[in-house]
């Protein structure tokens, strides 16, 4: 398991916010936080599976993906901290290492395979012999590319909470 942080609002940013709105606006910015935490483990995914065992296993699939890659948000008192923790093989593409010699054997209904020159071919299982996965870090390049989407989000949430929760939008009409 491999954990990557970010400190998207700063202490001495937080302190500033805290001071001016009270501890009434903690309940906005984290709600901001969760609501954009999605963002570096979607950036993540993307560049997960340009490359390596991830590409290989997951390919254009990012859905068996999203249950090795997790966000949270943790307050820290004086900070939030956005974490992205990653399991299994995303984790392992991460940091690099080495998968042991194991068994692949057909799946449930692929037992039977028709080959029209020779008829049908029982497949078998067959031992894989291990692999080394090359290091592709791409955790911290995601929560890095994520930090100003996820700044602007915590700021558009300040600005709605200072304006007593209505959304100003503005708009020109052209005449």
């Amino acid at each position: 398991m491999i954990s990557s942080t970010s400190g998207v609002f700063t202490p001495e940013g937080f302190a500033a916010v805290l001071e001016r709105f009270g501890a009434s606006i903690r309940p906005s910015v984290v709600r901001a936080l969760k609501r954009s935490a999605k963002i570096p483990r979607a950036i993540y995914m993307n560049k997960a599976r340009q490359h390596g065992v991830v590409r290989t296993i997951f390919g254009k699939k990012p859905k068996g993906l999203g249950g090795l890659v997790k966000t949270k948000v943790t307050d820290k008192g004086n900070a939030f901290v956005l974490s992205m923790e990653l399991r299994g093989l995303a984790a392992m593409q991460e940091s690099g290492g080495h998968t042991k010699a194991h068994q692949i054997g057909p799946g449930p209904r692929k037992l039977k395979l028709k080959v029209p020159s020779i008829g049908v071919v029982i497949r078998d299982s067959v031992l894989h012999p291990g692999s080394s996965i090359h290091v592709f870090p791409a955790a911290n390049s995601a929560m890095a590319a994520a930090a100003p989407k996820i700044q602007a989000a915590i700021e558009r949430e300040i600005a709605l909470f200072e304006s007593g929760g209505v959304r100003i939008v503005s708009s020109s009409v052209a005449a």
